[in-house]
């Protein structure tokens, strides 16, 4: 072999040189050693070479080959923004996003080549960055340089082309639960092959459960796979519906490799760069405990609440956003206020619907929408705001859950009401079969209970589940309603209207005429109303029997009727 042939060296001899060239850019010298059969080089200097062009994606492990002359393992390769120059003064730090800036190069016997791995890039912005070469002990401004201070890296070696997404996680894109938002990326070299992943605010990009989706994004299927409409510079998902307020970040993953080779982005780690955050306003879900059969407030707590806001509460089973969202439970009592527009309090962060009256109990869902241009379609109601659990007695006769009782007529009985959340301040009246809860007279216990009998105070006992009225005793062998209501405040339970739950049905009679009477006590299911009832109170001037046209002589019914007489002697009785 020939001194040479396998890598730099500092002397060796020719043999017939003949001519000479010199390379335009470099500067370097070619002989022809023409005794030796080999074409020879001369560097011009020693060190690095100029306008290297190294492409590396953001979000992805960078490495950079440097090439040169003499180039020692002590020498380091650094990274500043193209505003700066290679070892000016006005560089006062390395460019951040970087895992290593500056590094040092590694092993490698050649004097040629050095590469420098630069680890993992994480850039704000994408583009064009200088190259900064430095070489431990050499003399940089007449001082003997460690290559610890920017300055020290004089020598331009060229530029390095950031490619990928830009982070623009400092300025969040801020949306409403349940309405619509685009999510732009924005960057060079970008992909139809790329992909996102919407996470929770606190999932890390290529950590665990970052290539996972949140559930709070409703139509998840969609951005699963590529972009809705993009360019080499942008990429955009467009229309994704988060349904709770909260913190979000989209994770980034390159989809194809240098080779334009797809790539699986199956994985934690694949989906490693933050490109992204959101922000989403509107009602954090939560529970309230909300009493039957009383005025009460339905408060939604949130961020970003506004008086377009509007609520629908529905039953349990009822899917917010899907047909039928927009109208009512059959819980919500109208004989209360029901919250079909504004609510009567609003601030940033709470609204409330106040006089809402519930009727039944178990629990019901709260459906919101914040749209700005308006809520008028069951799919704008498509945010679970808040889960009302409804407090009082087991009543809901359109699922069969009236309580059904049987009591000895004369005998002294406990009514025992069976339930949730039970508070101490539970009101009944007993009133006759005829007579329906929540209508003008519901407030008015049946003519069969002695005064001395009726319980208009607090429950005998309360516990959790239950309360219990007890020593009642009937005169009359009938079917009796329980109509319930729930004392809040002074002056509470004061007309029929207040007491519009019906609690339970029950016989009182003779024990041997139980079990005739049972079966009708089993097949009793009252009608559920849809309107309340008013009362009809106008004076009537109605004529003496002995004035009447006509007399019937049979009915083929029972009528009640209340009759209240003028309040002078001369017409009592």
């Amino acid at each position: 072999g020939f001194g040479g042939d396998r890598g730099s060296t500092l002397a060796a001899t020719l043999n017939r040189p003949t001519g000479l060239g010199i390379h335009p850019v470099t500067r370097d010298l070619w002989i022809a050693d023409t005794g030796n059969q080999r074409l020879r080089m001369m560097f011009s200097q020693v060190g690095p070479d100029q306008h290297h062009r190294v492409f590396c994606t953001n979000g992805f492990a960078c490495r950079v080959e440097v090439r040169g002359n003499g180039l020692q393992s002590t020498s380091r390769l650094a990274i500043v923004p193209m505003s700066q120059q290679c070892g000016e003064a006005a560089v006062a730090s390395f460019q951040p996003g970087v895992e290593h800036n500056p590094v040092a190069s590694e092993q490698s016997l050649l004097y040629t080549r050095k590469m420098y791995n630069l680890g993992n890039i994480d850039m704000e912005t994408i583009g064009d960055f200088r190259m900064c070469f430095c070489n431990v002990g050499s003399v940089v401004y007449n001082v003997l340089t460690t290559c610890e201070d920017p300055g020290s890296y004089i020598k331009d070696v060229g530029i390095l082309i950031i490619t990928g997404p830009e982070n623009n996680m400092d300025v969040p894109l801020v949306s409403t639960a349940g309405l619509p938002i685009d999510i732009p990326v924005i960057g060079l070299e970008l992909s139809k092959l790329d992909r996102i992943r919407v996470v929770d605010g606190s999932v890390l990009c290529g950590r665990a459960g970052a290539s996972s989706t949140t559930s709070a994004l409703v139509n998840r299927a969609a951005f699963q796979g590529e972009r809705s409409v993009g360019s080499r510079n942008m990429s955009l998902w467009a229309a994704a519906v988060l349904s709770r307020p909260g913190s979000y970040t989209v994770c980034w993953c390159r989809g194809s490799d240098d080779d334009d080779q797809a790539l699986p982005c199956a994985d934690d780690v694949e989906f490693r760069l933050a490109v992204v955050s959101i922000v989403v306003l509107g009602p954090t879900h939560g529970e309230q405990v909300i009493r039957m059969g009383a005025d009460q407030d339905v408060v939604v707590i949130g961020t970003g609440l506004a008086a377009g806001d509007r609520i629908r509460i529905v039953d349990k089973g009822v899917k917010c956003g899907v047909a039928s969202t927009s109208n009512f439970s059959m819980a919500v009592d109208p004989a209360g206020k029901v919250p079909y527009s504004m609510a009567d309090r609003i601030a940033n962060d709470r609204a409330t619907w106040k006089g809402v009256r519930l009727r039944y109990s178990g629990d019901l869902k709260v459906c919101w929408c914040g749209a700005k241009d308006g809520c008028t379609t069951d799919r704008d109601f498509n945010v679970h705001a808040l889960t009302l659990r409804v407090a009082g007695p087991r009543a809901d006769p359109a699922r069969g859950l009236l309580q059904a009782y049987n009591f000895t007529l004369g005998a002294e009985f406990e009514l025992r009401l069976v339930g949730s959340n039970f508070y101490g301040k539970e009101r009944i009246t007993l009133v006759d079969r005829f007579t329906e809860c929540g209508t003008f007279y519901a407030n008015v216990f049946t003519t069969f209970l002695p005064d001395n009998r009726q319980p208009r105070g607090d429950p005998f006992e309360t516990a959790a589940a239950a309360v219990r009225w007890n020593r009642l005793s009937f005169t009359k062998a009938a079917l009796y309603r329980v109509c319930y209501c729930f004392c809040a405040a002074a002056g509470c339970c004061s007309t029929g209207a207040d007491f519009s739950v019906e609690a339970a049905i029950f016989y009182v009679g003779e024990q041997q005429t139980w079990q005739s009477n049972q079966a009708e006590l089993d097949q009793y299911v009252p009608q559920t109303p849809t309107v309340p009832v008013v009362p009809f109170q106008q004076a009537l001037d109605v004529p003496p029997p002995s004035m009447w046209s006509e007399i019937p002589k049979d009915l083929p019914g029972v009528i009640h009727l209340r009759v209240k007489t003028r309040a002078s002697p001369a017409h009592a009785g």
